[in-house]
């Protein structure tokens, strides 16, 4: 015999229903099985839980290692220093580039284009060795009156074009009476007709060097003296 666990009749033992209170042995039995499988669920989820945190932790500390390395790296390492003259890339004045700035190109600028608006501080030794690049950015022209002014514009005596630079504009030169050289190192540049001072204390040379393609050379050297210059060969060495 057996009792009823919900009204404590005595049962047969082979009965699974209580008549007296009309209740199926069976529910008691599914209730435990319930209890049981919720009270393993809870500390599967806890463990899972603590795995995930414990491997974002690792990811987190793991970054946090590689960024202090990597300034640790650049602290240490000396910075490149070019042989040929240049000066800072911090002294030039720029603005992003918009359709027309570059006279060869009917296309509109990328979006790291930049023109050459200014300069912030002269040269010491007078030479200008304009950067294909700043703070990422292409130059691709030197625009109007870019040297202007007497703090600038006296101490130009040579200016490098890298191969970037397609296009300087009207009186970029204004007023640089010392600029004696030139040197052009691109496929392609246009160079405005009133782009130089047109008084100067010194003979203006225009030098283009191997890189430059036949029209250049060609161009550069019967049209020198529109630019109230002349023409001479440059085998693209340093400039001192």
């Amino acid at each position: 015999m057996k009792k009823c666990p919900f009204c404590g009749a005595e049962l047969s033992d082979e009965v699974n229903f209580c008549v007296y209170c009309m209740t199926s042995l069976d529910q008691k039995q599914k209730a435990v099985t319930i209890k049981k499988k919720k009270r393993l669920i809870l500390p599967i989820i806890i463990i899972l839980s603590t795995v995930l945190i414990l491997a974002a932790m690792t990811v987190v500390i793991a970054a946090v290692g590689v960024g202090i390395a990597n300034n640790t790296n650049a602290a240490g390492t000396s910075p490149t220093v070019s042989k040929e003259p240049s000066v800072s890339t911090e002294v030039y004045i720029y603005r992003a580039a918009v359709m027309g700035d570059d006279y060869l190109s009917t296309n509109i600028p990328a979006e790291n284009d930049i023109v050459i608006i200014g300069i912030e501080k002269p040269s010491e030794s007078g030479i200008y060795n304009i950067p294909d690049m700043i703070d990422g950015k292409r130059v691709i022209a030197i625009d109007s009156l870019a040297f202007s002014g007497d703090e600038i514009c006296k101490t130009v005596k040579k200016v490098i074009l890298p191969e970037t630079v397609r296009t300087l504009w009207e009186n970029v030169f204004a007023g640089c009476v010392n600029m004696s050289d030139i040197y052009l190192t691109g496929e392609s540049i246009h160079i405005d007709v009133n782009a130089f001072s047109e008084s100067r204390n010194t003979e203006l040379k225009i030098h283009c060097s191997d890189v430059c393609d036949d029209r250049n050379f060609r161009y550069y050297k019967n049209n020198a003296a529109t630019y109230g210059a002349v023409y001479e060969y440059w085998d693209g060495g340093a400039i001192d």
